[in-house]
């Protein structure tokens, strides 16, 4: 986000935005944040855009956590980067499940 908008700016960014910019682009959308496919303006976003999201299953584990799972599940996250959007997964400890959008 700091790399893209700015360190001052980043912050105040709207999650519809920044969804919206990464899909522009082509991202895959890595979070922290679940409830992102709960809230309906992001939910919205997510499925207006065809984002494709990736959650990590818990907001509450370090960064060699996160890594550690994403390299467990790398081949199945590489096989959803070809994937089209909308979708959004919860990358967990020993699998990676399905997380329902909640939109419309």
């Amino acid at each position: 986000m700091d790399e893209r908008y700015g360190k001052d700016v980043s912050q105040s960014i709207p999650d519809t935005q920044w969804i919206a910019d990464a899909c522009t682009q082509g991202e895959l959308i890595l979070t922290k944040d679940r409830a992102v496919s709960k809230r309906s303006l992001e939910a919205e976003a997510i499925s207006v855009n065809a984002a494709r999201v990736l959650v990590v299953g818990s907001a509450n584990i370090t960064g060699q956590q996160t890594l550690a799972r994403i390299l467990q599940h790398r081949e199945r996250i590489q096989a959803l980067m070809d994937a089209t959007g909308p979708f959004v997964f919860s990358i967990g400890r020993d699998r990676i499940d399905t997380v329902r959008l909640r939109f419309p």
